[in-house]
């Protein structure tokens, strides 16, 4: 059990020690979409976004020569390091040009970078928009003080570090949606707009770490306190192993037009094995 201390109305932060990643890899979301619609394309490319590889290649890479420099691929160009995205050339299905060095498709996880003369390396893909993710919208209850699930609520997601990679779904009946084609690591802005059951916009941002992942759900409708549940693994590791033990932050944010009313002494949160 872990208690999360209200030194702030606005947040709330508790670390959880020892949390495998078994539980986390295996556990069913606790809250799956009911009747989610079928969302929008997800890899739509907004007209001009052209100085990139194509979707195939989207996602984060890692050099495997012992370099390690990591390479991040998207609609908009290509990073190699912490250089700012550049623009390639010859852009097909099977590979690219970046700055002099032909990028070729070898497996689905697999590219080959090959420079000036023989001198050749290898990128291993860490991540690719493959992934899956429930999210879900709720509001308050007809003449009640919990929280249901509403249906019909469109969310508009968009990636902050691909502008070709986005989606606009739609809840189903029992508020939720499922999200396809998503890149895990990287961060999504999710917008719900003023719409039938939504008087005040809301925006919030949610970052998948693994395929499959409950992103949890937002609060919409005459409250202003709107609470957003994020965490975070300590050492942000770059491989998760199954079996193996790690700590986690849960943040609580109110991501709401209004601090809470009352300051909450304290909350309890309980580990499912």
């Amino acid at each position: 059990m872990a208690v999360l201390s209200s030194k702030h109305p606005r947040q709330q932060v508790a670390s959880i020690a020892l949390i495998t990643l078994f539980s986390i890899s295996c556990s069913s979301p606790s809250n799956p979409p009911i009747n989610a619609p079928a969302t929008s394309n997800p890899t739509d490319i907004p007209a001009g976004i052209v100085s990139g590889p194509v979707e195939f290649f989207w996602g984060s890479w890692l050099r495997m020569d012992g370099d390690n420099t990591a390479w991040y691929i998207a609609s908009d160009g290509v990073a190699v390091g912490s250089a700012s995205k550049s623009s390639v050339a010859s852009p097909t299905q099977v590979g690219f040009s970046l700055a002099g060095k032909a990028v070729t498709k070898v497996t689905d996880n697999l590219l080959k970078v090959e420079s000036s003369g023989s001198l050749f390396y290898y990128l291993f893909r860490k991540s690719g928009v493959n992934a899956t993710a429930s999210l879900g919208v709720k509001t308050l209850g007809a003449g009640s003080r919990g929280l249901a699930g509403i249906g019909g609520i469109q969310m508009i997601i968009s990636n902050k570090q691909n502008p070709g990679n986005g989606q606009t779904v739609q809840t189903g009946s029992g508020g939720g949606a499922s999200l396809t084609g998503l890149i895990v690591g990287d961060t999504y802005s999710v917008t719900v707009p003023v719409q039938s059951g939504v008087t005040t916009a809301v925006s919030t941002t949610v970052t998948p770490v693994f395929d499959g992942e409950n992103l949890g759900f937002i609060t919409v409708g005459q409250t202003q306190q709107n609470f957003k549940v994020s965490y975070a693994i300590t050492g942000n590791p770059t491989w998760l192993f199954r079996g193996q033990d790690y700590s986690l932050t849960i943040k609580i944010k109110n991501i709401g037009s209004q601090d809470m009313l009352l300051r909450v002494p304290s909350s309890s949160l309980k580990t499912v094995p």
